[in-house]
């Protein structure tokens, strides 16, 4: 990563992938990096999300710099094809939704919103050059069987869902999981 700024690319909406790119950015600053969020599209002034402040990251104003890291989550892979100076970095929290899979009432809302940019997402042929992180195993396999090599970046649960405090009723020893992945194992 490079000296300068670090610019998080985020849709500004509630779901699992803008929470971990934000715990990317808290645990940047905490590390000392100038770690800001560019929410798109940039052409738009957005708030952060209410569930997001606590993390502490600021917004900053995107810009293509020769000292700045872009950090692109997979579904925008598109915005690479407009950056020339800075680093880039494609952090690919989901496969599934590289290829713009609909389905959950949130994701519906986020592919109604940036449906033509996901639809324009760059050919993985095209981002072979670039440094890529893989939020799972799932993804980090999916990424070498194309010839691309990619770094373990994994994401926390929020203390807020698992502190006694947070939770009503009594706890009970369970395991969620998301049965539209996997569905060969799931079955």
């Amino acid at each position: 990563m490079t000296s300068g700024r670090v610019l998080i690319v985020c849709p500004p909406v509630v779901t699992g992938g803008p929470e971990l790119l934000h715990q990317l950015g808290r645990e940047l600053r905490d590390l000392g990096h100038d770690a800001s969020m560019c929410y798109y599209p940039f052409s738009k002034a957005h708030k952060t999300p209410e569930p997001y402040v606590p993390y502490g990251v600021p917004q900053g104003t995107f810009a293509d710099e020769k000292d700045a890291t872009v950090i692109v989550p997979e579904v925008f892979t598109s915005l690479t094809q407009k950056i020339n100076r800075a680093s880039v970095t494609i952090w690919w929290l989901s496969v599934d939704y590289y290829y713009g899979r609909k389905g959950e009432s949130d994701w519906m809302d986020l592919y109604r919103r940036y449906k033509t940019l996901i639809a324009t997402r760059a050919p993985l042929h095209r981002l072979r050059h670039y440094r890529h992180f893989a939020q799972s195993y799932y993804a980090h396999d999916f990424l070498r069987g194309h010839g691309i090599e990619s770094l373990m970046l994994s994401d926390y649960i929020n203390p807020l869902y698992t502190e006694d405090e947070g939770l009503s009723g009594t706890k009970e020893n369970l395991i969620a999981f998301n049965p539209r992945k996997g569905k060969s194992i799931t079955r």
